[in-house]
């Protein structure tokens, strides 16, 4: 290996030269930022100072991603997803369902309760010596009234 493919300043100098063309003007701090980081990074690995190494080169990276430098950052080498075209069948298969919905019954009203002779309610008989409801002599429960003497 070259002196040149070691060093990290260069290589970002080629990226940025490859791949920068969209970087515009204000761009130029966050690409100083970048380079100041590059020549740091290069003198840590030639003194071998490797303290804050992993540090420097996690902001790298990042950066690096931020101004679209890197094949993750455009992906490049992932395959794009395919997505399915359904030309319209999942809105035709809805329609169609709503359309041959069966029509919705209305409800019924609901008929007044009716007691055991047949009548619709109405006004209560008045009672009769505290009863409720007064029954003739067969006992039947026929809605007549006996005369109370």
């Amino acid at each position: 290996m070259t002196e040149n493919t070691l060093n990290i300043l260069e290589n970002v100098k080629i990226a940025v030269a490859n791949n920068g063309g969209h970087l515009a003007a204000v761009d130029a701090g966050a690409l100083s930022v970048l380079y100041r980081l590059s020549i740091l990074i290069d003198v840590k690995f030639d003194t071998g100072d490797t303290a804050d190494l992993s540090q420097l080169i996690a902001r790298h990276v990042g950066l690096m991603d931020a101004l679209l430098l890197t094949p993750k950052s455009r992906n490049v080498g992932s395959s794009p997803v395919v997505q399915e075209v359904d030309h319209g069948k999942e809105f035709s298969e809805s329609y169609l369902r709503l359309v041959s919905a069966p029509v919705a019954v209305k409800a019924r009203q609901r008929s007044k309760p009716r007691t055991t002779s047949g009548a619709t309610g109405g006004k209560p008989e008045p009672a009769v010596d505290g009863v409720a409801k007064a029954r003739n002599g067969s006992g039947t429960g026929n809605r007549s009234r006996r005369k109370v003497d």
